[in-house]
């Protein structure tokens, strides 16, 4: 968290709050193993970023598969991370549908787009 015209703001990678999509919680639990992770980095660099792109380029096809719903962001999720942080804004990727969405409460979310082809930003003013 961190504090911005005295407002606290929740960053977030975002896939925690998309909790409806349990094949990628499950996924998300393996690539975070430590063991798996300390193999993987004893591989040679170019074995390890073939394994990434065949990795993404499923991930990218298994999301085009799933319905929008379970790939977005769930709302008891994300109303739960902001209380626990005391939070009244989120900004979260992931799910690369850049939006803002005003909660019922006051709270803001900001979803930030994909950084790759474009490099989308949000900007504090």
């Amino acid at each position: 968290t961190l504090t911005l015209g005295g407002r606290t703001v929740l960053l977030e990678h975002g896939d925690l709050l998309c909790s409806d999509d349990r094949g990628y919680q499950r996924l998300r639990r393996v690539l975070r193993c430590r063991l798996l992770q300390w193999l993987y980095y004893r591989l040679p660099r170019a074995l390890r970023l073939r394994i990434a792109e065949k990795l993404r380029a499923q991930s990218k096809t298994r999301t085009r598969r799933k319905a929008a719903r379970i790939t977005d962001t769930n709302p008891a999720a994300i109303r739960a991370a902001l209380q626990n942080a005391r939070a009244s804004i989120l900004i979260h990727g992931h799910t690369h549908r850049p939006a803002v969405h005003r909660l019922d409460n006051g709270d803001t979310v900001y979803v930030l787009g994909d950084w790759r082809p474009h490099g989308e930003i949000l900007r504090y003013a």
